[in-house]
C-alpha cells in the first residue's frame, strides 16, 4: 500500500522518545533505527487494514488512511495511570487514541467511523497493536537496528506474563511469543498457547497433498503405486540438507511425477517438521497471510504444489515479493513447489519490448529458487519388477515405457476422452474446449477456473450447425456432467469449484491440468470463435478484463478489445487509455478527452501511476508534454515507491528540466526507507538514474541506495555483477568486498544451464575485467551447449553472438542449431527481431531451417506485428517463405471471421 502517509510512524518514533526519558528502555533512536521503525509502523497498519478487508478491497485503503490520521493528534492519557513497561504503555496509548473512531458525534451522522467501517474497535487496537509488535519482533529478532527494542519487547512479555491472567494482555503476550518462535518465549508461555501453521507431516496423506489420484484396476494394490526413484530424487534430498530458509522447486510437466517426488521427500524428514499448506481463502492470499503471520515455527515445509497458482493471479507478484523478503532470513524451514516447464519460462522471460509483468516472480525463480527437473527414465528393469505385483504399472508398460506416470494419474485417458468426444457427444468437447481457450487467454491472471455463465454462452460456436440444432433443451446441463465423469476411478476432465468465500455463489469449472497442458500445445494457434468474446461479455463481472482486452488486441479483434479496455479507462488505468489510443475502432477525440483529464487528476505522490503514465504515453509527445508540465508545476508532492517508475520520471524529466530533477532527487533522498527495494532489477535501474543526473545529491543517494541495494544482492553472482560497476566509484571499498564475494559465488556455480541468468553474468564479468571468472564461465558454457534451457528470451541469441565473437565458432554453430529448431519467440514481433538479429549469425543452412519453422509454425500473435514478420521475409530474398506465413495469416484470419 502506498497510501499511508506516516502520521502513526512520527507518533510511535514520539512515544519511544517518550519511553526513554521515562526510563522503560535503555537505548537510543538513531537514524537506521528510525527507519526501521517508520516500516515497521506503515507495515503494521497494512496488515491490520488487510486483516479486515482482505484482498483487493478498496475499504483497506480507507481503513489504513483513517487510522494513520487519527494519530495525528496525541492524546494524553491520565496521570493516575501507572505503566511499568513499554509493552503496556503502547497498548494502551493505540487503544486510547484509536478511541476517536468510535465516536458518533465526530462524523456528524450518528454513527462513528468504525461503524461505517464495520469494524469494532476493541478489535481495531488490538489488531494494530498485535501486528506492530510482530513487526518489531520479527525484525529484530535476527540482529539489526530495531534488535534492542525488540529485546525491550520481549523482556516486558516475561516480566508481564508473571502477573497477569486472562488480562487486556493476555494475547500481546502471545503476539510476541508468535513473532519469536519457541527459541524467544516469553517465562511461562509454553508453545502450546502458540497455534503454529500446518500439522506434522506424517498426518498428511499424499492425496491431500495433490498427488494424483491413480487408476483403478482390479486386482491392483490399494492407494498410491510403490514408489521408485529416478535421477531427480537424490537432488532432491541433497537440497533439503543445511541451513536457513530454502526454495526448492520442482519443473516437470503434467503427471510426470513432481508432486509425488516432493511429498516422497518431505516423509523422510525428522518426525518434529511439519507441514504448511496454504490454500484458503486462495493460494496467493494464503501465502501472504502466512508468511506474514510470525506463526510459521522452525522446522515447517511450506508446501507450494502448482506453484504458478500462487505467482500468476492479480496478487501473485505480491507473493512473490514476501517470498523473496522471507528467503533473506535465518528460519529452519523449507519451501517446496511444483511447475510446469511453461510457466517457468513464462514467468522468467524477460519482455524487452514491453514493461515486465512478472519481475518479482522472475526474480524469485531465477535467483531464489534451486530447480530440479524431473527425470523421465526409471532405473532399468525396476519397472518390471514391480509391474509383477501391480497391474497397474503393467497396463502403464503396454502403453509405453515414456509415459508410465501419466498413464497412472489418467492423463492419456482424460486426451482420449476429449478427441473422442468431437464425434460422440459434440457438446462435451465444445464445452471442453471453450474451457481450454479461456485457460489459454487468461494465463492464470486470476485463477485457472472456468466461470459457469461463460461456458454455456462460448460453447454454441465451437458446434456444427447440424450438431447445434440437434441438442436437447437441456443440453448445456448433460454436456457438464459428462465432462464431469471420474475416468478410471482417477480423475474427471472438468471439476465443478466452489467459492470458499462468504457470499459468492459463482460456481467455477477447474480443467484438468493435463488437459490444459494439452491446450497448450495443441489449441494455442487455433482460431476461436465470434461465441467466446460473447460468453466473456455474459460473465464479465468474473473476467480479469486487462488478459482477455489484451488477448482481443492481440488478435486484431480492435472492436471487443476497445469495448474491454473501455471499462477499465474509466478508472484511470493508464494501459487501458494506452491501447485506447492506439485502437483504431476507438472514438479519437472521446479518447482524448478521457486521456487528458486523466493527467489532469494525476496524485504526484502515486509515483506508479504518473510512471506508469508516462511509459504509455511516451510515443505521444503532446500528452507526453502534458504530464511533464504537471510533473514539474507539483514536483514537492512527488512521491516514492516502485523505483522502476521512479526511474521512468527521472529519465524524462532529465531532458530538460534539470531543476525539478534536483528537486526530486532531493525527496528520494529524504524518503529513501519508504522506497520499495523488493525486486533488484528496478533498484538497480533507480541507482543508474541518480548517478546519470550529473548531481553531487544524486551521486550521494544513489551510494546510499546502492549499498541498501549490495545488501539485499550480496548472494545473487548476476544481479551482483550487475551492480558492482555502479558501485565501484561510489563506494571503493565496499567495490573491493562485492568483487571478492562476486568471484567466490562464481567458482561455487554448480549449474550454468539457465542462459536467462548465465548469459547477463558473463557479459557483467566481461565489464568488469574479471577475465579469469569469465574465461571459466566460458568454457563451462562452450561445453554444456546440449544441456542449456533455451526458454523464449533473446538470451540464446546473445549468447550464439557472445560465442561467435571469442572465436568458439563451433559450439556457436551447435548453439545455432538448436536454436533452428527449438527457439520460440512467443510473439510475431519477436520472431522479426530474432530473423534480423540471427540471419548474421548463423551458417545458411541453419538459418534457413529457423526462417522455415518460422514461416510454417511461428507466431501470429501480435497481429499489429505480423505484417511485420511476413515484410522481413521480404529484405531475407525469402517470398517464398512469405507467401507461406501470410497464407497461414489468411485462414487463420478467415476462421475468426474477419
Amino acid at each position: 500500500m502506498d497510501f499511508v502517509t506516516g502520521v502513526f510512524a512520527q507518533w510511535l518514533l514520539e512515544q519511544l522518545a517518550d519511553a526513554g526519558r521515562k526510563r522503560l528502555v535503555e537505548f537510543l533512536l538513531g537514524d537506521e533505527q528510525e527507519r526501521a521503525v517508520r516500516r515497521a509502523a506503515a507495515m503494521a497498519i497494512e496488515s491490520t487494514a488487510e486483516g479486515f478487508f482482505p484482498g483487493a478491497d478498496p475499504q483497506a485503503e480507507h481503513l489504513a488512511m483513517a487510522i494513520d490520521q487519527v494519530f495525528g493528534d496525541p492524546v494524553r492519557l491520565g496521570p493516575t495511570v501507572e505503566r511499568v513497561t513499554l509493552l503496556e504503555g503502547l497498548h494502551d496509548a493505540i487503544a486510547a487514541q484509536l478511541a476517536p473512531l468510535e465516536d458518533t458525534e465526530l462524523t456528524g451522522i450518528g454513527q462513528s467511523s468504525l461503524e461505517l467501517f464495520g469494524v469494532p474497535g476493541a478489535e481495531l487496537a488490538e489488531q494494530l497493536a498485535g501486528h506492530l509488535v510482530r513487526e518489531i519482533l520479527s525484525r529484530g529478532a535476527r540482529g539489526g537496528p530495531l534488535a534492542p527494542l525488540a529485546n525491550q519487547l520481549n523482556h516486558d512479555a516475561t516480566h508481564l506474563q508473571g502477573q497477569i491472567v486472562e488480562s487486556k494482555l493476555d494475547r500481546l503476550i502471545l503476539d510476541v511469543a508468535e513473532a519469536l518462535g519457541d527459541r524467544y518465549l516469553p517465562l511461562g508461555v509454553s508453545p502450546e498457547r502458540i497455534t503454529w501453521l500446518g500439522h506434522a507431516i506424517q498426518a498428511w496423506s499424499p492425496l491431500e497433498l495433490e498427488v494424483h489420484r491413480p487408476i483403478v484396476v482390479e486386482g491392483a494394490p490399494a492407494g498410491i503405486p510403490e514408489y521408485i526413484e529416478r535421477g531427480h530424487d537424490r537432488q532432491i534430498r541433497n537440497s533439503l540438507a543445511g541451513e536457513g530458509p530454502r526454495l526448492i522447486v520442482i519443473v516437470g510437466g503434467s503427471s510426470t511425477g513432481k508432486t509425488r517426488a516432493a511429498y516422497e521427500a518431505v516423509k523422510q524428514l525428522p518426525e518434529d517438521w511439519r507441514l504448511h499448506y496454504p490454500i484458503y481463502p486462495d493460494k496467493p492470499q494464503a501465502l501472504l497471510s502466512a508468511l506474514r503471520s510470525s506463526r510459521i515455527a522452525p522446522r515447517t515445509v511450506i508446501w507450494l504444489n502448482e506453484l504458478q497458482q500462487y505467482l500468476l493471479p492479480a496478487e501473485g507478484e505480491e507473493a512473490a515479493a514476501a517470498l523473496r523478503e522471507y528467503l533473506q532470513g535465518d528460519e529452519q524451514t523449507l519451501l517446496i513447489g511444483t511447475i510446469w516447464p511453461e510457466y517457468w519460462q513464462e514467468l522468467t522471460r524477460p519482455q524487452p519490448d514491453r514493461e515486465e509483468s512478472h519481475p518479482q516472480a522472475r526474480a524469485l525463480l531465477l535467483y531464489k529458487a534451486k530447480r530440479i527437473d524431473v527425470d523421465l527414465r526409471f532405473p532399468s528393469g525396476k519397472l518390471e519388477v514391480l509391474a509383477r505385483r501391480d497391474a497397474r504399472i503393467r497396463m502403464a508398460l503396454q502403453a509405453g515405457e515414456n509415459r508410465i506416470t501419466q498413464y497412472i494419474a489418467a492423463g492419456p485417458a482424460l486426451v482420449e476422452f476429449y478427441s473422442d468426444a468431437k464425434d460422440a457427444f459434440p457438446a462435451v468437447w465444445a464445452v471442453l474446449s471453450a474451457a481450454m481457450d479461456w485457460c489459454l487467454v487468461e494465463q492464470f491472471e486470476q485463477y485457472p477456473d472456468v466461470v459457469s455463465d461463460f461456458l454455456p454462452v462460448a460453447a454454441s460456436g465451437y458446434m456444427s450447425d447440424e450438431d447445434w440444432g440437434s441438442l436437447s433443451k437441456d443440453w448445456f446441463t448433460e454436456a457438464i456432467m459428462r465432462a464431469s465423469t471420474v475416468l478410471r476411478g482417477a480423475t474427471r476432465p472438468l471439476t465443478p469449484v466452489r467459492s470458499r468465500k462468504a457470499g459468492s455463489e459463482v460456481i467455477r469449472y477447474r480443467l484438468a491440468d493435463y488437459l490444459l497442458q494439452h491446450a497448450r500445445h495443441h489449441r494455442a494457434g487455433v482460431p476461436i470463435p465470434a461465441s467466446f468474446w460473447e460468453g466473456v461479455w455474459s460473465a464479465l463481472d468474473s473476467v480479469y478484463i486487462t488478459a482477455f482486452a489484451q488477448a482481443a488486441e492481440d488478435r486484431g479483434m480492435y472492436e471487443q478489445s476497445s469495448q474491454l479496455w473501455e471499462i477499465l479507462a474509466e478508472e484511470g488505468d493508464p494501459v487501458a487509455l494506452s491501447a485506447l489510443m492506439r485502437s483504431p475502432q476507438a472514438n479519437t477525440q472521446s479518447v482524448q478527452e478521457a486521456v487528458t483529464a486523466a493527467i489532469d487528476n494525476l496524485d504526484m505522490s502515486d509515483i506508479n501511476t504518473v510512471g506508469w503514465m508516462l511509459f504509455e504515453l511516451r510515443d505521444y509527445p503532446d500528452l507526453n508534454n502534458r504530464i511533464v508540465e504537471k510533473i514539474v508545476a507539483n514536483a514537492q508532492e512527488l512521491g516514492v515507491g516502485d523505483p522502476l517508475q521512479m526511474s521512468g520520471v527521472l529519465e524524462e524529466l532529465k531532458k530538460s528540466h534539470l531543476d525539478t530533477v534536483s528537486i526530486y532527487v532531493r525527496r528520494i533522498g529524504d524518503r529513501i526507507e519508504q522506497i520499495d527495494l523488493s525486486d533488484f532489477w528496478s533498484s538497480s535501474s533507480l541507482v543508474d538514474e541518480l548517478l546519470g543526473s550529473g548531481l553531487e545529491e544524486g551521486k550521494r543517494v544513489a551510494s546510499v541506495l546502492a549499498r541498501l541495494v549490495y545488501e539485499r544482492c550480496n548472494t545473487d553472482p548476476g544481479q551482483l555483477a550487475y551492480l558492482l560497476p555502479n558501485i565501484r566509484f561510489l563506494d571503493p571499498k565496499l567495490f573491493k568486498e562485492g568483487i571478492r564475494q562476486l568471484r567466490s559465488l562464481v567458482n561455487a556455480l554448480d549449474d550454468v544451464s539457465d542462459v536467462i541468468s548465465i548469459h547477463p553474468l558473463m557479459a557483467n564479468l566481461r565489464k568488469l575485467h574479471e577475465a579469469e571468472c569469465y574465461m571459466k564461465m566460458l568454457e563451462r558454457v562452450s561445453s554444456s551447449i546440449d544441456s542449456l534451457t533455451l526458454g523464449s528470451s533473446y538470451a540464446p541469441l546473445e549468447m550464439i553472438s557472445l560465442l561467435k565473437r571469442e572465436g568458439l565458432n563451433e559450439a556457436a554453430d551447435s548453439l545455432s542449431a538448436r536454436v533452428a529448431m527449438e527457439f520460440d519467440p512467443g510473439l510475431s514481433g519477436a520472431a522479426t527481431h530474432a530473423l534480423q538479429y540471427l540471419q548474421r549469425l548463423m551458417p545458411r543452412d541453419i538459418f534457413e531451417v529457423f526462417a522455415n519453422r518460422m514461416a510454417n509454425e511461428g507466431p501470429i500473435f501480435p497481429v499489429a506485428e505480423a505484417e511485420e514478420l511476413a515484410g522481413c521475409f521480404i529484405e531475407l530474398g525469402m517470398e517464398a517463405l512469405q507467401q507461406t506465413y501470410l497464407r497461414r495469416f489468411q485462414q487463420f484470419r478467415s476462421a475468426e471471421g474477419y
